[in-house]
């Protein structure tokens, strides 16, 4: 009897050394939705960010207070006086497509732990965070079918997923149309149009298929502005930051997505290539 009882120990032993990810902490205040419940719309906002906290940085993170506000949808960089996230909306009633989509975006900036500074590639942050919307909703389409919120929504699965798929038909690039190309062509543009949502959503649409394959990737938003800072640096620097930045495991995830846009992620130094060919 002893050895089984040393094997329990050492499985609780092992479970104890498990860091659990913290929940998220999300309220909806005001009174100004229209004609919906507001703990509809908490269960609708979680629904949608735990489709991406689940794969994130086990960081703790303060609450998320949500608004309505025709200045949205935005979350700001002001912080509450206990650290609390402000984010606001421009939807209301039971639209519930807007409200993942929207709350999506603002969820991937927060995940970018998102900063002031130089602007030159806050495109490309918009861009994943257009990408984290496309996620969202499609993720969502597939649970709900089977673990909605709320039993009697099972049938909206299929409006979430649509929501998706009509964004992905109408701002999809022209087939056979490669990334790398397109970025060359409009890299100047992005520089000084970081909010250009229909370019955005373009971009987005060919990165999704990687994070749908690669959801680990939705961890490596956690290091993307780890080298902000108010000088500017071009594309190629802001993404070779970002992978030296990454964690071992998180490289390669980060090395695909600069291939997208013809940058080598990864330069080799000459040390490292001396140390290979030894």
């Amino acid at each position: 009897m002893r050895k089984p009882l040393q094997a329990f120990t050492a499985i609780l032993l092992l479970c104890g050394n498990i860091t659990a990810k913290p929940p998220l902490d999300i309220r909806v205040v005001g009174t100004n939705w229209g004609e919906v419940n507001v703990s509809n719309i908490e269960a609708v906002l979680n629904s949608a960010a735990e489709t991406l906290w689940q794969h994130a940085e086990p960081e703790a993170l303060r609450p998320i207070l949500v608004m309505r506000s025709k200045e949205g949808p935005i979350v700001l960089f002001k912080r509450g006086p206990r650290g609390e996230f402000f984010v606001k909306l421009n939807t209301s009633d039971r639209y519930w497509c807007q409200y993942a989509f929207q709350f999506a975006h603002e969820i991937g900036h927060i995940l970018c732990r998102y900063k002031d500074g130089d602007s030159t590639n806050k495109w490309f942050e918009e861009t994943l965070c257009e990408t984290a919307s496309l996620y969202a909703l499609r993720s969502m389409a597939k649970t709900w079918k089977t673990s909605p919120p709320y039993q009697n929504w099972t049938s909206y699965s299929e409006h979430l997923n649509n929501y998706a798929n009509d964004r992905i038909e109408r701002f999809s690039l022209p087939d056979g149309t490669h990334l790398a190309n397109y970025y060359a062509e409009n890299a100047r543009y992005f520089k000084n149009h970081a909010h250009d949502r229909n370019k955005n959503a373009a971009v987005a649409i060919k990165l999704l298929p990687i994070f749908e394959a690669y959801p680990e990737g939705w961890r490596a938003l956690h290091y993307i502005n780890e080298s902000v800072w108010d000088e500017a640096q071009d594309f190629s620097t802001y993404l070779r930051n970002w992978y030296e930045h990454s964690p071992k495991d998180l490289k390669p995830f980060v090395e695909k997505l600069a291939e997208q846009f013809g940058i080598r992620a990864h330069i080799q130094t000459s040390s490292t290539a001396q140390a290979s060919r030894s």
